[in-house]
């Protein structure tokens, strides 16, 4: 729209007038200029920028609540999803800890879920594990083998449970780690000088293997946390400590099996009617006990073994009903065997020490006796051979007297008959030995035995058959089928 002045005359005066000139609309100029749009378009972006910021700030923040519940973590920076684990974990820096913290945030897979809580566990104490027991340096065929799992083989995003040497089970919702299997067969072989903490937030786990490994460490505190354990094996290293208090707390655990440590100590009182069955203790020469308590107070147990240990006392008179298998050549029990041993209905093995009473012709399930080594004396009772199960009876370098009973001839399963080194025995090789099928291997050397050898003896094939059977003057030994002859003075 345009304005202008005319003048004109009104009843003979001069009136100023105004004309307007309508300027079509399309003449007028509309459109904002592009400074105007660029402002608007920056403060949009300044806007979306806040709104993405803030959303983040709260998410970094939310801390373990938000992502227990479920939080994305893929939409969470690495930074941040470290940030929590150090918080979570809090670990010491240029620790194994710490190396598995930096493992799982920067270069494994964020876990997220409903069960992060359980995940995260059990996946930090595999790596911590991992890290801890050398596994980046000696665990050469796990390394090498991308389809083993783990952290230099294939392991980032692949579930632990699906790690060779891991067992587990699935509850439904969750794959949850109920066993270890840590050995040399696996192509784990575990160095350091401790034993990985971090293993008791396994707290599903029933079975821990880690034998043969001689591994130098205490057993941790921290494993009081594993109460559903079943099988502890720790056989074959270097442990030194005692056996913990904690493991009598352990109402599921059956088998505890430390033979072949540096444990010292006593057994602890925490046993005393534990569900253990089965008791490995041997070639711990620092470990000590009664053997009367540990066999009266455990009642589920069948197997026990003490050899080469402190353990002392005297065999209990009473009955030891569970007991199968007792295993305690090399230890401090002294006394004979009772004769009460005939109540022990289920003993299958023995290497204990005394002299043999007959009632043991009575133990209906014995399948092997070892009195080797042993303070053993006196003559061998002729009622072993009511031991129809019996597979081996070994009793060298002990002093027993008198002559080998024809009775044992009746042993058929019998496949070793052991007698070296008993200075006191004379006398004759039974000819009706010459019936024992099933026997293998017959050591006679370092003996007083005398005469000849019946040659159906040689039918038999033994595998090993040793004698004296070189001229010693006044005593001698003829064998035609001996696979050794010794010459003792």
């Amino acid at each position: 729209m345009q304005f202008s002045e005319r003048m004109h005359v009104a009843n003979g005066e001069a009136v100023d007038s105004m004309e307007v000139t309508v300027v079509p609309p399309t003449t007028i100029n509309t459109t904002p200029s592009f400074k105007a749009k660029s402002i608007v378009w920056l403060g949009s972006l300044v806007l979306t920028g806040l709104f993405i910021t803030i959303i983040c700030i709260v998410l970094l923040r939310s801390g373990e609540n938000d992502i227990a519940d479920g939080v994305d973590m893929a939409v969470v920076d690495r930074q941040g999803y470290y940030t929590y684990l150090l918080e979570t974990y809090d670990p010491f820096p240029s620790t194994p800890q710490d190396q598995a913290i930096t493992w799982l945030a920067f270069q494994d897979e964020p876990l997220s879920g409903k069960d992060l809580e359980d995940r995260l566990n059990q996946r930090y104490a595999l790596v911590v594990l991992y890290y801890a027991h050398g596994g980046a340096f000696s665990w050469n065929s796990i390394n090498d083998d991308p389809g083993s799992g783990w952290i230099n083989s294939g392991g980032v995003g692949v579930h632990e449970c699906d790690w060779k040497g891991v067992d587990c089970s699935n509850n439904g919702t969750s794959r949850q780690i109920t066993g270890l299997r840590l050995s040399a067969e696996q192509g784990i072989k575990l160095t350091g000088s401790q034993l990985s903490t971090e293993i008791g937030f396994l707290t599903n786990l029933q079975s821990l293997y880690m034998a043969d490994q001689g591994i130098q460490a205490s057993i941790p505190s921290d494993w009081r946390t594993l109460t559903n354990l079943m099988i502890l094996d720790l056989s074959n290293n270097e442990i030194r400590s005692t056996i913990p208090d904690f493991l009598g707390d352990f109402t599921s655990l059956q088998a505890v099996l430390l033979g072949g440590n540096l444990l010292s100590g006593s057994i602890p009182a925490s046993l005393d009617d534990s569900n253990i069955e089965r008791l490995e203790l041997q070639h711990n020469s620092g470990m000590e006990g009664r053997i009367e308590v540990l066999l009266t107070s455990m009642p589920k147990l069948s197997y026990l073994d003490v050899s080469s240990t402190s353990v002392s006392g005297f065999l209990p008179s009473t009955e030891v009903q569970a007991l199968q298998e007792l295993h305690a050549w090399g230890s401090r029990i002294t006394g004979t065997i009772p004769s009460e041993i005939s109540t022990w209905s289920n003993l299958g093995q023995s290497r204990i020490i005394g002299t043999i009473p007959s009632e043991a012709g009575l133990l209906p399930n014995l399948e092997a006796i070892n009195l080797s080594s042993l303070s053993m004396n006196g003559t061998l009772p002729t009622e072993l051979s009511l031991l129809e199960t019996l597979s081996s009876l070994e009793l060298r370098v002990s002093s027993f007297i008198g002559t080998l009973p024809t009775e044992y001839a009746q042993l058929n399963d019998l496949v070793v008959l052991d007698i070296a080194y008993n200075g006191g025995m004379h006398g004759p090789v039974p000819r009706e030995y010459q019936n024992m099928k099933s026997l293998k291997n017959l050591y006679l050397h370092g003996t007083r035995l005398s005469g000849t050898v019946d040659p159906g003896m040689c039918s038999l094939h033994l595998t090993h058959f040793t004698a004296d059977c070189i001229e010693r003057g006044e005593v001698e030994l003829n064998c035609n089928c001996c696979t050794e002859c010794f010459n003792l003075p």
